[in-house]
């Protein structure tokens, strides 16, 4: 609107200066143009054209033309209306205003402007009327409306003002923002007190925002970051136009970052059903969050002494900021570093990282290591960083022993002191037998040490020791002898198991040396030094951990065991083992691995009968380092591989090798180098075609590869372990470009372009003789392929109500792709670089045998065609809702080469696995179809295909030529007295099968259910071949089993047996009688054949981590192990 000024700040004098005080005074009026009256509807108007005034004591009204219904006092304005009101003024495109109301009704691009309350409204349609209230107006705005008042933006699509209740409604799209903070929601109401903002309430979907300006580093700049908060509803509670409380109701969640002197120490993100946080001047000082309340902490790098996430929750959670106090109350826990303590309260001070957890609501202070089972106690104090701690009345059932004690102390993730202890498997309050010790240390997953020990039964003192370390399963702490046990084997004769001693000089490493003697092997010392630390916040000793192990065995080659100190009847065997790996940070590692034997006979002849020992048949050493980005990751590594299958054995044994044949039997790979950005989008995040396009790149780079081979000259002659061969290394680039594309919301395109750039420093050539030599010279190679491949999936639903069965869903996917790759021996493509023209039309290739390998000769434009089908059951669960199982899945594929002079359809492979509704496997089944029909005659045995297709149109099908069927089932029988049951059971519920089968000492344990007596695993492997040209099928079907009876209430009978059911016969089986004796158990093993034939007959306690406490007989030896 253009108005000169100087006009309206001379019009606007006079109103203030000659205004009238009457209450009914008139308006002054004046127009530019004609001033015309009357009449509309019977009622008389005034009309005025062209810069229309209007000017009444304290108030001026201007527009481009305006109507005046008289009687009433009603001005019509249009045109770059402006009503000036002291010093407010509102301005708009038309506007009708009511006098005697003092009310207005604006519209089209509204701006009311209140310089005294430093408040501007602007919106598409505003109606105001005078009131009594504080601000002498309410007020509705329509359209996109926007209020700034103070330092405060205030925006919705409607904004409605109840002056006399001071209450401000916004609906749609509704927010309120200050510099730093914002509140968002569906609709919202604002309270006002005398113009003071007092209240808002968000009603739905409620959104805020806190932003704060934090340090990383002590030294480094101020960097933006936001706290946020949801909920369905939200109320804020301000005190002198500062926030002092928002509550969140309904589906609550924040994340705020934890900051202690303007350093950000990481960020927590909550959640619950309602979540109050008190402020003060600004900041956050208490945070309360009840009902279901789960959070989460992440720390921030170097910050704060915690360095990893910890997860926390319980019923009600009260944190204090500025005191660093949590306060967790009903089902309270808190996990860190895979250790996690609950209680029914706990207090935590994040300044000391201290917790207390005490018993309330009959939750008892409980702490956990993964994989480890809890102590409890009455109460208990925990430091989160050190990991130390105490329970008071402490007791726990810990790898199926239990454990009492007046206090527990904890100063390691699994390091446990007791104070006045028992130690026992016994589960009664009066334990049969228990050790008792003044001091105890325990070490869950390695070991127990007490000093001294007594072991009691029934009360009564059996024996003593001053100190004594007994296993608990793992590895650690301090030193002590370990007792060994006494055993007979047919193979190696009768003797001792595992006498050493346990070495433990910090908490940082630990060595045990143990030591196995029989008088038909000999001698067996080994050593396990272990080392594990984490130290200082530098590169090299932030975190790491290893292995050392070896063996020396001195075995007896004659019958006499006074022969082990004569050196021409003794092989030694020597085995190091090294495993070495560190973490420098979340993305820097390295791993070392390194084995060495003397020979193969080190893993032949282990005296304990380890079955994944005796198979070993490689030895491999190896370097690795490895650096991870958010996209990307590089590896610097080497690798040296032995195969003792080939070592020392006779030439004869490789005739199958023709003359000139090179067999590897070991290698050194290395130094190799590799670099991989990830798929990322080229063009950024969005919705156009081509922001859909990635790309992808790998470079793997190596020195080179020295294999020492035998090769095989002729039948008589032989070169091993000399003949040496070296690959020489080279650079691999490989890049990927990607463009998927889906249209109709149904049909998936992409198109792919694969490029690969290859430098080998030594390449291969042929002399003026026709002989292949080696030159060293640079030779480069850029190959490619692209491919277009269109996809979509088809659903069928098919209902299908039997028992829990509710549907059948059938999903097709069928693919179409077309791949291209040129002929690379094609001029136009490299050929002249990448091949010697020798005259020849099979030139000689540069990259032959090399790190690259050969280049491509064959140009490939191929069509492929897949069809994969997944049946799915929809089957109702016990908790009313509905699972997916896929029990029949039938994909097949096929191809057709255009280049091919002949047969140019592949044959169609068809892969079919059949599973339970559980979802555990039954049986595949794999096929190949042929569409060409067989040349030669009926009945010849060497028929080939010919370029001919069967004619499928007129019923002739598909010639099956190979099929392959295999299952590996699982069985469970069952049965009583009077009937047997036959159950399909899922896959872990027979996987102990393989452990008894391979563990000669581990007794059965009958688990009955109701009245069953006897039980039988049975587990069937089967696989078939057939071809079209055989006769028969070839297969391989086995059947392992464990199968057990109750003789009686107490003694179970146990048989267990491998039989090759193809060739009828038994490949191994064992017989064992078991009886439990509350917490000890008796049982006899009787193994009729193989190596480790012979019986065993042990009585030990139950529970498998005091197993040394045992009396043991094996082919009549007798012997009382101790701990």
């Amino acid at each position: 609107m253009e108005r000169p000024l100087l006009i309206i700040q001379f019009i606007t004098g006079l109103v203030l200066i000659f205004g009238l005080t009457s209450a009914q005074e008139r308006w002054n009026f004046s127009a530019d143009g004609e001033i015309e009256g009357t009449k509309i509807n019977g009622l008389e108007v005034r009309r005025l054209n062209e810069n229309v005034r209007f000017v009444k004591t304290g108030k001026v009204i201007l527009a481009d033309n305006a109507a005046q219904y008289i009687k009433d006092d009603v001005l019509h304005l249009n045109g770059n209306t402006m009503m000036i009101n002291g010093l407010d003024t509102l301005t708009c495109d038309s506007m009708v205003y009511w006098s005697k109301l003092d009310s207005g009704y604006a519209m089209g691009n509204v701006r009311y402007i209140q310089p005294e309350k430093d408040r501007l409204l602007t919106t598409e349609i505003f109606h105001y009327w005078q009131t009594d209230g504080y601000r002498g107006s309410s007020f509705i705005a329509n359209g996109y409306t926007r209020i700034i008042e103070t330092n405060r933006l205030i925006t919705a699509n409607e904004i409605k003002y109840d002056d006399e209740l001071q209450l401000m409604t916004l609906s749609i799209n509704a927010s309120v923002e200050d510099p730093t903070r914002g509140i968002f929601g569906d609709e919202m109401t604002i309270q006002y007190a005398d113009s003071l903002l007092e209240m808002i309430h968000v009603d739905k979907n409620a959104f805020a925002y806190n932003d704060l300006n934090l340090k990383i580093e002590k030294n480094g700049p101020y960097q933006k970051f936001r706290d946020e908060m949801t909920s369905k509803e939200l109320i804020a509670h301000f005190q002198e136009e500062n926030i002092s409380q928002l509550k969140l109701i309904k589906m609550a969640t924040t994340l705020y970052h934890v900051v202690v002197d303007s350093l950000l120490a990481g960020e927590n993100i909550v959640s619950g059903d309602t979540i109050t946080i008190s402020f003060q001047e600004g900041d956050i000082k208490r945070l309360q969050v009840q009902g279901g309340a789960l959070g989460e902490f992440n720390p921030e790098g170097n910050n704060t002494r915690i360095d990893t996430t910890v997860f926390y929750g319980g019923e009600y959670i009260d944190y204090h900021i500025d005191e660093q106090l949590s306060f967790l109350s009903e089902g309270a826990f808190m996990e860190y570093e895979g250790t996690k303590l609950s209680a029914g309260e706990i207090l935590v001070n994040w300044e000391t990282n201290i917790l207390d957890a005490v018993l309330a609501n009959d939750e008892y202070p409980t702490i956990q290591t993964k994989g480890e089972s809890p102590m409890k106690g009455e109460s208990m104090v925990f430091d989160l960083v050190a990991k130390h701690g105490r329970i008071v009345k402490g007791k726990t059932a810990l790898n199926q022993s239990f454990y009492h004690g007046k206090e527990v102390f904890r100063d390691d993730p699994n390091v446990f002191h007791v104070q006045s202890s028992k130690y026992t498997s016994c589960d009664l309050d009066n334990p049969h037998f228990y050790l008792g010790s003044r001091k105890m240390k325990m070490l869950p997953g390695d070991r127990v040490i007490a000093k001294p020990l007594w072991l009691h039964i029934y009360d009564v003192p059996i024996i003593g020791l001053p100190l004594a370390v007994f296993p608990n399963k793992g590895g650690q702490r301090q030193s002590g002898w370990i007792m060994p046990s006494f055993d007979s084997y047919k193979s190696i004769g009768t003797g001792f198991r595992n006498f050493g001693y346990y070495w433990a000089p910090n908490d940082y490493m630990d060595e045990k040396i143990l030591v196995n003697f029989f008088d038909e092997q000999g001698i067996h010392l080994s050593s396990n030094f272990k080392y594990k630390k984490r130290s200082g916040s530098r590169w090299y000793n932030f975190q790491y951990n290893g292995r050392i192990s070896g063996t020396i065995k001195r075995r007896i080659i004659t019958d006499e065991i006074i022969d082990l100190a004569d050196e021409q009847y003794v092989r030694e065997d020597q085995r190091l083992s090294w495993n070495h790996s560190q973490k420098f940070d979340p993305t820097q590692r390295l791993a070392i691995k390194y084995e060495y034997v003397s020979n193969k006979d080190v893993y032949q002849n282990d005296q304990e009968v380890n079955l994944q020992n005796r198979l070993k048949q490689n030895l491999s050493s190896s370097f690795n380092y490895s650096k991870n980005w958010k996209t990307s990751s590089a590896s610097l590594g080497f690798n040296q591989f032995r195969d003792l299958s080939i070592e020392n054995r006779t030439p004869e044994s490789f005739s199958y090798l023709n003359e000139g044949i090179y067999k590897s039997y070991k290698y050194e790979d290395g130094p190799k180098f590799n670099f991989r950005i990830g798929t990322r989008k080229i063009f950024g995040v969005g919705d156009s075609w081509y922001n859909s396009v990635t790309s992808s790149y790998t470079m793997k780079t190596s020195i080179g590869r020295r294999d020492h081979s035998l090769i095989r000259e002729t039948d008589s002659t032989w070169a091993f372990g000399d003949t040496t061969k070296l690959k020489y290394g080279g650079i691999k680039h490989s890049a990927r470009l990607s463009a998927p594309q889906t249209f109709f919301k149904w049909l998936t395109v992409n198109p792919n372009l694969s490029l690969r750039e290859d430098w080998i420093f030594n390449y291969k050539t042929e002399n003026d003789e026709g002989q292949e030599i080696d030159v060293e010279g640079f030779k480069r190679r850029l190959t490619w392929n692209s491919s277009l491949s269109v996809k979509t999936k088809v659903y069928g639903l098919f209902p299908f109500r039997i028992g829990k069965l509710n549907a059948i869903r059938h999903v097709i996917t069928p693919s179409l792709s077309y791949r291209y790759q040129p002929d690379f021996s094609d001029p136009q493509f490299g050929g002249d670089l990448y091949f010697q023209n020798n005259g020849t039309d099979d030139a000689f290739d540069y990259f032959k045998g090399s790190y690259v390998g050969s280049t491509s000769k064959t140009e490939k434009k191929t069509y492929s065609l897949s069809v994969n089908n997944i049946f799915q059951a929809k089957i109702r669960n016990e908790k009313g809702g509905y699972d997916k199982s896929n029990f029949l899945i039938w994909n097949s594929s096929i191809s057709y080469n255009t280049l091919k002079d002949s047969l140019q359809l592949s044959e169609m492979t068809s892969n079919v696995r059949v599973k339970s509704l559980s979802g555990s496997e039954l049986f595949r089944v794999k096929m190949y179809h042929n569409f060409y029909k067989l040349g030669g005659n009926e009945g010849d045995d060497d028929r080939k295909p010919i370029d001919q297709m069967l004619n499928i149109w007129g019923g002739e099908l598909p010639r099956l030529t190979r099929m392959n069927i295999s299952t590996d089932m699982k069985f469970k029988l069952f049965g009583s007295a009077i009937g047997t049951q036959l159950q399909n059971t899922e896959v872990d519920s027979t996987e102990d099968i393989e452990d008894e089968f391979y563990s000669m000492e581990k007794p059965s344990k009958s688990k009955k259910k109701g009245n069953n007596i006897w039980e039988s695993k049975l587990q069937f492997k089967y696989s078939a071949d057939w071809k079209h040209t055989d006769e028969e099928w070839d297969y391989k079907f086995s059947m392992k089993t464990v199968s057990s009876i109750n003789l009686s209430k107490n003694w179970t009978l146990s048989y267990i047996a491998d039989f090759n059911l193809k060739e009828r016969e038994m490949t191994y089986h064992s017989f064992r009688i078991y009886r439990p004796l509350h917490c000890w158990e008796f049982s006899f093993n009787y193994w009729p054949r193989g190596n480790s034939s012979g019986f065993s007959l042990r009585i030990n306690v139950k529970n498998p981590e005091l197993k040394d406490i045992k009396l043991t007989s094996k082919d009549g030896k007798r012997g009382f192990g101790g701990f």
